[in-house]
């Protein structure tokens, strides 16, 4: 009522002006103008008095409506607000050692398993809900790595737009395709479904297709549903990426929730980030599928076999010269012998037990008689060999 007051004042008012500037022209009388003028003041005034006064917003209701404001947008900005940034703080200081045993874990043959038996370790102090619905996301570390998302979420926190392509690389983003499909997805820490962030390299680690979808998006999805059924309820959320010392690409992911005053959604669960049939080199992303291993196993096998058959060639061949050698020398030594043994040589019957192989030799010098003979003969009648040659 009071709005129509305040439009039909101001149609009289333009009205009225019109009409006292037609009078002033044409010099007639001014008052009827006047009148409708300080009429459509009057009826103005009343709508603007019946309006009425702007209601004073609650903390709480100041904290929710930037949060629905930033909702309607697209969501690229780290943090919704600080409202809930001290809670986070805390919750993550408190998990610092169980975030040191998942690192050490190894992968065996199940993905995810429970942490804390499943349950998830929230306190009434970081669960409540007096400060509404939030969301927080840990600063990069000395790495640019993604640290942690923690929110309280609602409904109103849900994203109205549609996704738009995620541009930013995580750390560790060394994709490529396997199977007509990539390796790796730029995976939500927060899914867009249940806060709207995207490109927002706070809430982004480089994670498998098999840890991003089914694995995450299963929790997420149950998680989307619940609020969606309850648009008044609260899901206390926290999602840690679990990095082991200086690598680029996460191991796992664990993932806490928590549906405030039920236990509709509950789960603490520890996902590893893997892929079946690829080897992941976390330190850098890199990675090998089980066919480029076993050919890199065959290459290998066939350079090893390859220098083993060169080695056993080159060991057989100077084996080879080995024998060609010492038959060189055997044979070397029979022609020196045979040599020897035809050799004309000179003995003295009669005055000694020596041959000579000079006829002249000072050895011979007293002999009454000298007979010539071959060396294995004179060897063979105990001559041994003169001393003087």
């Amino acid at each position: 009522m009071e709005t129509l007051l305040i439009v039909l004042g101001f149609i009289a008012f333009v009205f009225g002006i019109v009409n006292f500037i037609s009078a002033f022209r044409k010099k007639t009388d001014k008052k009827k103008s006047g009148y409708i003028i300080v009429g459509s003041l009057f009826i103005m005034a009343a709508g603007s008095i019946l309006a009425p006064e702007p209601q004073q917003t609650s903390p709480t209701t100041v904290s929710t409506t930037i949060a629905s404001t930033e909702t309607s947008k697209k969501k690229d900005l780290p943090d919704t607000g600080n409202a809930g940034k001290t809670i986070a703080l805390d919750f993550q200081k408190e998990q610092q050692q169980i975030h040191q045993e998942l690192a050490a874990m190894e992968y065996t043959d199940q993905q995810t398993i429970d942490v804390n038996g499943g349950k998830p370790t929230f306190t009434e102090e970081d669960s409540g809900t007096d400060i509404g619905y939030w969301e927080s996301y840990g600063d990069l570390d000395s790495l640019n790595r993604a640290t942690y998302g923690e929110a309280l979420l609602n409904k109103s926190l849900m994203p109205s737009e549609k996704r738009e392509a995620l541009t930013v690389d995580p750390t560790g983003w060394r994709n490529k395709k396997i199977d007509n499909n990539y390796l790796y997805n730029r995976s939500h820490l927060i899914g867009f479904q249940l806060t709207g962030q995207n490109n927002n390299l706070k809430n982004l680690i480089t994670g498998t297709r098999q840890l991003n979808s089914p694995e995450m998006l299963r929790f997420e999805s149950d998680i989307a549903y619940f609020l969606k059924q309850n648009p008044k309820k609260f899901v206390r959320y926290s999602v840690t990426p679990i990095f082991r010392e200086n690598e680029l690409v996460a191991r796992g992911v664990q993932l806490q929730a928590q549906s405030i005053n039920n236990d509709e959604i509950s789960f603490n669960v520890y996902i590893f980030n893997i892929q079946d049939g690829v080897e992941i080199n976390y330190a850098d992303g890199s990675s090998r599928t089980t066919a480029e291993i076993q050919a890199e196993n065959d290459r290998k096998a066939a350079e090893e076999h390859a220098a083993a058959e060169a080695e056993q060639a080159r060991i057989a061949q100077e084996q080879q010269a080995a024998a060609a050698e010492q038959a060189r020398i055997i044979a070397e030594q029979a022609a020196q012998q045979q040599a020897a043994q035809g050799r004309t040589v000179y003995v003295a019957p009669q005055s000694g037990k020596k041959y000579h192989f000079n006829a002249n030799c000072r050895g011979l010098s007293n002999a009454n008689s000298v007979v010539s003979m071959t060396e294995s003969e004179a060897a063979a009648q105990g001559y041994g060999r003169c001393g003087f040659e």
